[in-house]
């Protein structure tokens, strides 16, 4: 392989030095339970298709976590340490929206949310909410789908809605327990200001994750998530299929970019379609604008195996991708 080159790796991260510079991409697959290490290794009957609009269906989340976000310090901390940076910064401008994660826990998020609302109002005098939906109607005109915002793409258009910050909640099931994260981006600048995590105690059991479709009407595209599920949900014969590459041709470490020793990742989104060409590809994320480049000419070139549902029938889905630059002594 050549030293300039990347290798797309499906379903895991890899790190690859190969003389002086090394480059990994990967092809994401937005699995959030702990239990879910090996996709290959697993079977996962699918879940019956979500709602459309981006928005989940109901779904049956850890009623443990949910207990202990509400009872535990923790949970408030959090809230606390988020507002304290707005405040810092100067922003009176918010808008909070929920990540991947909590579309397997809408309500402890939700509860995340009150908190930061409520911690925010009484940190930052005069400080005013952009509603989410006002942000969403943002998205299509910057090319971006609604399904987007779960990987934050409400970023990118979140001033265009008169937001000065954005502050992204998530919530991650892990072998130690469940933890909540808040992301902190200035809207105007593109710029991250600031993360924070905290664990919160939960079952020690892991949760039973289903995958799951989550639609864009205007579309039709859809994004495969893992659900947490109750025990006794009904299993289903067939799997969904995530798309798989074909011919992934490798992005080039621009010369710029290697002459400045600009390392970074460039994270895109990307939609796989039923003829298994690429369409779409968006970046949500990007250290550098030549790296940004090379890394969507690549993309835009990929040829893959189209995702297939529990029928075996093809749809256009909406997948992410993480390219690293790195340079290697």
């Amino acid at each position: 392989m050549n030293s300039n080159h990347a290798r797309l790796l499906l379903f895991f991260s890899a790190f690859l030095s190969v003389l002086a510079v090394g480059i990994s991409t990967a092809f994401h697959v937005p699995l959030n339970a702990a239990s879910i290490s090996n996709f290959e290794a697993h079977y996962y009957p699918n879940h019956p298709m979500a709602a459309t609009d981006g928005h989940p269906p109901d779904q049956d989340i850890d009623a443990n976590a949910l207990q202990a976000a509400q009872a535990h310090p923790e949970f408030g901390r959090i809230a606390a340490q988020t507002a304290k940076k707005v405040a810092k910064i100067e922003l009176h401008r918010i808008l909070t929206t929920p990540l991947l994660g909590c579309l397997g826990a809408p309500q402890v998020c939700g509860e995340l949310d009150a908190a930061l609302h409520a911690a925010i109002k009484q940190s930052v005098p005069g400080a005013q909410f952009i509603q989410r939906e006002e942000a969403m109607k943002y998205l299509a005109p910057h090319g971006f789908l609604s399904l987007d915002a779960y990987v934050g793409a409400l970023n990118d258009v979140a001033a265009d809605a008169g937001a000065e910050a954005v502050v992204g909640e998530d919530f991650e099931r892990s072998r130690g327990g469940c933890h909540l994260r808040t992301t902190l981006v200035d809207a105007k600048r593109l710029y991250a200001l600031a993360e924070f995590s905290t664990g919160i105690p939960c079952s020690a059991d892991p949760a039973i994750t289903r995958l799951s479709l989550l639609k864009d009407s205007a579309t039709g595209v859809a994004m495969i998530v893992a659900m947490p599920q109750s025990a006794d949900s009904p299993r289903e014969a067939n799997p969904i299929h995530y798309p798989t590459c074909l011919s992934c041709p490798d992005p080039h470490y621009s010369q710029f970019a290697k002459s400045k020793h600009v390392e970074g990742q460039v994270h895109l989104m990307i939609t796989v379609t039923n003829q298994g060409t690429v369409e779409n590809a968006k970046v949500i994320d990007a250290v550098e604008e030549g790296l940004q480049r090379v890394s969507l000419e690549a993309v835009n070139q990929w040829k893959l195996s189209p995702a297939r549902d529990s029928d075996g029938t093809t749809f256009p889905c909406r997948v992410k991708v993480e390219v690293t630059f790195r340079l290697v002594n």
